[in-house]
């Protein structure tokens, strides 16, 4: 090899290295620019002497005829050095080729060909890398219509954006359960490494710094802003006056943009592609025209703003007295105006408030953000008595949440109750957390009996009782008082002796279910049923009970008039001892002859499980929803009282007082002494005491400052006869006149 032949090897090399590396030395460039005048020199001499001129060549240049043989393309492979003649089959020189890097005759054969193929490629490549980013892009749930939008191209050297999300706090930490939980779901469902902002009042203790804290969250303390309007009860529950604190949100600088969510928020699925799509102030609309809910925004802080903000935020309206209002009367324009580019999907702010309209088809199974807005919340709901707690309260989400929040506390349900809450949750979401649909029948009720070892007693009042109503078939009509019975379900408590084999023997067994428990609790008699409980009332009732079928009847029309409230047929009594300063459980309410009326009025606070209805989903909300699982436990270690705790959560959760019911016929019951039967747990001479300690550490602990009990004096019975006396008006003058004479002596 010649030395002319390894120089211009070297030339090719030098001019493929712009394509190889982005920074080329001046020596490089200096040696690149010295090839290019001997390249022009050449090509200049081969014109001459190889071709004419072009001015007299025969009409416009012609690109060169392409060869139509694997013979003819293999002769012309051999590139001919500089200075050497033109190929055959090319008019006069050398083929021009496409890019730099092909220009030197000395190169690779393999090389011209890629050169030759490389504007197919690179179109197929871009439309290869298109459509991977698009498909990556759109796989997330519910992506913007344009997932480009948002993105800037930043310059080599430049500083990274600075991003972080941002909650509110406040110092009395009331929520601090709850921004715990939205702690945790933003780490683990929404897989985001970006800071998390807990914005607070300097009164915040030190241990929910520290909770906060191990949970991933930065604790920054702001003094509270003076709230514009005048206080009373109700602000100072919703923490109206601490929601103004969010203004701080736009003096944290050191950020470039803020993702801020409610601390009643769960995160179900990723949301850092917020920062990309979205500037300053971006928020879902809310349910009220030309508003956006404040509860998920993307904010942009900027000392301008939050300066502007302080001098105006005092006299500025707002139409919810909080610091939603302001925030849409300050940045109402701007998000109005631009509807592309600040309106948040609903998916990012989903309102249990849309359950009651149109949309919750479309997002319910795409919700990345659940807001549980209102009075009654996941965690307070057992003892909220708001009056519109029916339509606040969702099952479906409100278990989701308490996944989350079991997480955080490392607590865990034993695995047969989370087995039937998990099947419970899923019937739900099948009919999308509709109560109607998940239990249709609503002229029928299902009978849960419990029982340990009297089995049988459980099958005389089966034998006996329940029997007709077993073998009622499917078409015959509701007018018979037994044949309101749908289906009945035996919760067998006895863990290490299995129930008899023969005692259901002659019985409809499509219409009677045994439930065998993994353990001996009281909480088990209202686990939830899963899918073959399918009437929307229950009848919770002892094994040693029994009540004429139109006594029961009488009982199931007063519940249907009160569906929200327990009704049975054995009321109790409970007050407070003033001496004692304890709560106490009695039997009936003592009357104080000196101030007792006439016709001796009683009243009550409670209804025992011995024989009571309630509703079918009340049982779900016992065993899986209570926030506090204390209260199970209670139970399962006094081995008492789940009646009162059933009727704490009912009264608590709706506000109504149980309704007693009185029937035709006394029950009968067979678990007292002397009836000749085993006795039960209130047989024993320490259960009033064991009771009274119940009432008393579930109304000052577990609902402490809360309305959990509440008094009726009014007991329903049949209607039969108004009794009534027959008299004239000289007889009722004189028997007033005697009865005056009667109270002077």
């Amino acid at each position: 090899m010649g030395h002319s032949e390894t120089r211009h090897e070297n030339d090719v090399a030098l001019n493929l290295s712009p394509y190889l590396s982005p920074y080329v030395t001046r020596r490089n460039r200096a040696r690149r620019s010295a090839s290019r005048r001997e390249s022009t020199e050449h090509s200049a001499g081969t014109a001459i002497a190889g071709r004419p001129p072009r001015s007299e060549t025969r009409g416009p240049r012609r690109h060169p005829q392409r060869h139509s043989t694997r013979k003819q393309r293999d002769a012309e492979e051999e590139t001919p050095t500089r200075g050497s003649a033109a190929p055959k089959g090319w008019p006069g020189t050398a083929r021009r080729p496409r890019t730099r890097a092909c220009r030197r005759s000395a190169a690779p054969t393999a090389l011209k060909r890629y050169c030759q193929k490389l504007p197919w490629l690179a179109p197929l490549f871009l439309c290869i890398f298109t459509v991977l980013l698009y498909t990556r892009l759109w796989s997330a749930p519910h992506p913007h219509p344009n997932p480009l939008r948002g993105w800037r191209l930043r310059l080599p050297g430049a500083r990274p954006p600075r991003y972080a999300y941002a909650t509110l706090l406040c110092g009395d930490a009331r929520m601090l359960r709850a921004v715990s939980v939205l702690l945790h779901s933003l780490r683990t469902r929404g897989r985001t490494a970006y800071p998390i902002l807990v914005l607070t009042t300097p009164d915040l203790p030190t241990a929910a710094q520290h909770r906060l804290e191990r949970l991933g969250g930065t604790v920054i303390r702001r003094p509270p802003l003076p709230y514009p309007f005048g206080l009373n009860a109700g602000r100072l529950r919703d923490n109206k006056p601490c929601r103004y604190s969010k203004l701080h949100l736009w003096s944290l600088t050191e950020y470039d943009k803020i993702v801020f969510l409610d601390g009643d928020t769960l995160v179900l699925w990723p949301l850092d592609d917020l920062f990309h799509r979205y500037d300053e102030l971006s928020a879902a609309p809310d349910l009220y025209p030309d508003t956006f809910n404040s509860g998920v925004m993307v904010l942009q802080p900027r000392l301008r703003t939050y300066r502007q903000m302080l001098q105006v935020y005092r006299n500025t309206s707002s139409y919810n007295l909080g610091d939603q209002g302001f925030l849409n009367a300050f940045f109402g324009e701007r998000w109005m105006s631009g509807r592309r580019r600040h309106h948040l999907p609903l998916s990012y702010n989903v309102l249990l408030k849309y359950r009651d309209t149109l949309l919750w088809s479309q997002l319910e199974n795409h919700t990345r953000v659940l807001h549980f807005t209102g009075e009654t919340k996941p965690w307070n709901w057992h003892r909220s008595s708001h009056h519109d707690w029916e339509r606040q309260l969702d099952p479906e989400m409100y278990y989701l949440w308490m996944q989350v929040d079991r997480e955080v506390r490392n607590v865990s349900l034993p695995p047969d109750v989370q087995r039937h809450c998990d099947a419970e949750a899923a019937a739900l979401r099948q009919v999308g957390g509709n109560l109607q649909r998940r239990f249709p029948l609503r002229d029928r009720y299902s009978v849960v009996i419990g029982t340990y070892d009297r089995a049988d007693l459980l099958q005389r009042l089966l034998q006996t009782h329940y029997r007709h109503a077993l073998w009622r078939r499917s078409n015959d009509s509701t007018e018979h008082t037994d044949r309101l019975i749908d289906k009945i379900f035996i919760v067998w408590h006895d863990p290490q002796r299995p129930p008899p084999t023969d005692w259901l023997r002659g019985l409809s067994r499509s219409r009677i279910q045994l439930l065998v428990q993994q353990r001996d609790s009281l909480n088990n008699r209202f686990n939830p049923l899963g899918t073959a409980l399918r009437t929307r009332a229950v009848l919770i009732v002892d094994d040693d009970i029994r009540v004429q079928h139109d006594d029961t009847a009488f009982a199931f029309r007063v519940w249907q008039d009160q569906p929200h409230t327990l009704v049975g047929f054995f009321p109790r009594f409970h007050h407070h001892n003033e001496q004692r300063r304890k709560y106490e459980y009695l039997v009936s309410e003592p009357l104080n002859k000196s101030t007792a009326s006439a016709d001796k009025y009683r009243r009550y606070s409670m209804v025992l499980t011995k024989h009571m209805f309630m509703r079918s989903e009340y049982l779900f909300y016992y065993r899986c929803l209570l926030p506090d699982e204390r209260i199970h436990h209670y139970v399962d270690r006094h081995r008492n009282c789940e009646d009162i705790a059933c009727q704490c959560m009912v009264t608590g959760m709706s506000g109504a007082a149980p309704i007693a019911v009185r029937g035709a016929q006394p029950a009968e019951d067979y678990g007292t002494p002397g009836s000749g039967r085993p006795a039960g747990i209130s047989a024993a001479h320490t259960h009033l005491i064991s009771r009274s300690q119940c009432v008393h550490d579930f109304l000052t602990e577990f609902w402490a400052n809360a309305t959990a009990l509440r008094y009726n004096e009014v007991v329903l019975e049949r209607f039969v006869k108004v009794p009534f006396r027959k008299g004239n008006a000289s007889e009722l003058l004189r028997r007033r006149r005697a009865g005056g004479e009667g109270r002077r002596t």
